[in-house]
């Protein structure tokens, strides 16, 4: 017999991305129930899955439109950084990011709409955790500034202030119940800003517009609604906060990018293993056998690497070193991580080259060494299926080594600069060098405490620059498979833009060497080849600047070369310039001009122009960079005059005819 049809104005009539619409204003558990209705039409047994898999992916649609639309409208919200993608839009190099930020393309066309979900988790409870924010609380005023004076140059701790204002009471909220209702409401509601802040903290599918302060603080506000909405359910159980771990940590590292330090921080306060820490805490491994009874997951791993970098680059964005037991505690984690973080990485990358090497034929990147499968490249398909679950940030253990001992060796020189410079008391310290000297332990007297500074310090600067010594010998281990490990990664140089890092990251070590010695008669730190009537500080300086350069000079390059710019390599450029500047200027202000560059503040011009450009001018990253520049609020050069400097600069010095000119000679 003909089955029924069904009646005209069913939920089976309608097309899957109007069914979306209506999905995600309902209940959670009314997406149960009218997910049955669907079953038939959609001839899925996970129907309850799928259903909210399809509302998720309607509440992406909605962040990509409002993203957009902040884009377009990006005048009204931060001026400059309007003008640096107006400046740049028609760049050989930055036009193409330009036109990737203003039409996202994670969020259209082939490349999936960036909604993924890790294995502990399942669709249903993310839509849960998704609607209890969006729906169940009042809706965020995505209005812009009403500040749109001229900028003004805070201290340190007053920009913390002002930038990172996490108080509830300074958000601007709005009651209007209609908004919440309505499905069909304009992109420019505060429904739709809620929406896209949310998914932007949850799922990162989107790059995130530049903020004003009223979004910026909603922001936070919203980040705060997830994490309780994430912490407050009744099966709050140990178990249930590790399936939780992967997701908050990761709203942490979202939340750093856009410069909400301290929500970002109270997060992962109430999200990192206390179990991890006390084992970071012992240096042999019978000790680590028997504090953890069993081995951690790649994401585990993943994510004390990712933390260890948070709690970096949050320090990094203060300029200044301060004496802060909050900047020392800090510190002491991010060390204690990243080492327990190296130390579970390289057993699985052992693992991960033994597996090779009786298998030389098995592609290295496709699979982790125990099957689990990586980040998908693409996150949805034709089909509407959902994607499978992400069971590790890295491609592969070779990979997820590198990151960990790149972590490290950041962690390290600056916890080392900051107790050579007394700004992290060597008695307050939870984490010591793996070899702890027997003067270390608990100094008492000045003098005692002195000594103990010097050889703590020196320690951690030394195990610093021992880690750079590994990272070329992991990569020609890999070279036999490097070619089908390249063509799963970004762009095929994945092993390219970590040797970039690793070379700035030890430029940045040197220059925390320099400022050490500053404050010692004998020598914190010094290059291997120092002599004995060198300066020690001059020489650290020297290989900081050399360092820098060269890393600088081959970003742009490859830039150049393969015109294929993204945010990661921006970043590090913007980053790499930064720290360069910054080491030319302690080498004047040092007396040791003659080492620094004579174009030393184009790298800052750099710097600031592209941070503009890609985090807008009132992110805490480019206030950082403003004030290292001393660019005062009575500085006549527009950001125009700024574009009209440095852009000859890059070419004449990165450019192609550069390299023409330098292949031959």
């Amino acid at each position: 017999p003909t089955p029924n049809p069904p009646a005209p104005h069913s939920l089976k009539t309608l097309p899957p991305d109007l069914f979306a619409e209506c999905l995600h204003f309902l209940p959670p558990a009314e997406i149960s129930r009218t997910s049955l209705q669907l079953s038939k039409s959609f001839r899925n047994e996970e129907s309850s899955e799928r259903a909210a898999w399809l509302a998720i992916k309607h509440m992406a649609s909605i962040a990509g439109k409002w993203t957009k639309e902040q884009n377009d409208e990006l005048t009204e919200v931060d001026p400059d950084a309007a003008e640096a993608r107006q400046l740049l839009k028609d760049h050989e190099i930055f036009g193409h990011l330009l036109g990737a930020k203003d039409i996202d393309t994670k969020i259209s066309g082939e490349g999936g709409d960036g909604i993924t979900r890790f294995e502990d988790e399942s669709w249903s409870f993310l839509y849960k955790l998704l609607h209890d924010v969006i729906v169940k609380s009042p809706d965020i005023d995505g209005g812009s500034d009403t500040d749109t004076g001229a900028d003004h140059v805070p201290d340190v701790d007053e920009e913390e202030a002002s930038a990172n204002n996490n108080d509830p009471d300074n958000a601007e909220i709005s009651d209007n119940e209609e908004g919440r209702s309505s499905p069909s409401s304009t992109s420019d509601s505060p429904m739709d800003c809620s929406i896209a802040l949310t998914m932007w903290l949850a799922f990162g599918q989107h790059a995130l517009p530049p903020l004003s302060s009223v979004n910026r603080r909603s922001l936070s506000l919203v980040a705060d609604r997830v994490y309780r909405a994430l912490t407050s359910r009744s099966e709050n159980t140990n178990q249930h906060r590790k399936k939780l771990k992967s997701r908050a940590i990761q709203m942490a590292l979202r939340l750093g990018q856009a410069g909400c330090w301290d929500v970002g921080s109270d997060i992962l306060d109430h999200t990192i293993d206390e179990e991890v820490l006390r084992e970071a805490k012992y240096d042999d491994s019978a000790s680590n056998a028997a504090v953890s009874a069993t081995e951690p997951t790649p994401v585990d791993i993943d994510c004390a690497i990712s933390v260890t970098n948070f709690l970096i680059d949050r320090l990094y964005s203060q300029t200044y070193v301060r004496d802060s037991d909050e900047d020392t505690r800090a510190l002491s984690k991010a060390a204690q991580l990243g080492r327990w973080a190296v130390h579970k990485a390289s057993k699985r990358h052992t693992a991960f080259r033994e597996k090779q090497r009786s298998k030389p034929n098995r592609p290295s990147s496709a699979r982790d060494v125990s099957g689990e499968g990586t980040v998908p490249t693409q996150t949805s398909s034709s089909n509407n299926v959902p994607p499978p679950p992400v069971t590790s940030i890295f491609s592969n253990d070779c990979v997820r080594y590198l990151h960990a001992l790149l972590a490290q060796a950041k962690a390290l020189a600056l916890l080392a600069q900051h107790v050579a410079l007394g700004a992290s008391d060597v008695r307050r310290l939870e984490f010591f060098p793996t070899h702890r000297h027997p003067l270390t332990i608990n100094p008492s007297t000045e003098h005692e405490i002195a000594v103990a500074t010097h050889i703590v310090a020196s320690s951690f600067f030394s195990d610093s620059e021992a880690i750079f010594s590994i990272p070329p010998a992991v990569m020609r281990e890999q070279e036999p498979e490097q070619e089908p490990y390249h063509q799963n990664e970004k762009e095929g140089d994945v092993f390219l833009r970590l040797t970039y890092a690793f070379q700035a990251s030890r430029g940045e070590h040197f220059y925390c060497a320099a400022s050490a010695n500053m404050r010692w008669s004998h020598p914190i730190f010094t290059p291997l080849d120092t002599d004995v009537d060198d300066d020690p500080v001059a020489e650290c300086i020297r290989s900081s600047i050399r360092l820098l350069k060269e890393t600088f000079g081959l970003i742009l390059s490859k830039v150049y070369e393969t015109t294929n710019l993204d945010e990661e390599l921006l970043s590090l450029a913007i980053r790499t310039a930064k720290d360069l500047g910054k080491a030319c200027d302690f080498a004047e202000r040092t007396g040791n001009g003659d080492i620094a560059l004579t174009d030393a503040g184009m790298y800052l011009e750099f710097a600031y122009l592209c941070s503009c450009f890609l985090l807008g001018s009132k992110h805490p990253s480019t206030m950082n960079i403003k004030r290292l520049h001393r660019i005062a609020t009575e500085d006549t050069l527009t950001l125009a005059d700024r574009h009209n400097r440095v852009m000859p600069w890059l070419a004449d010095n990165f450019g192609p005819k550069n390299r023409d000119d330098v292949m031959s000679e």
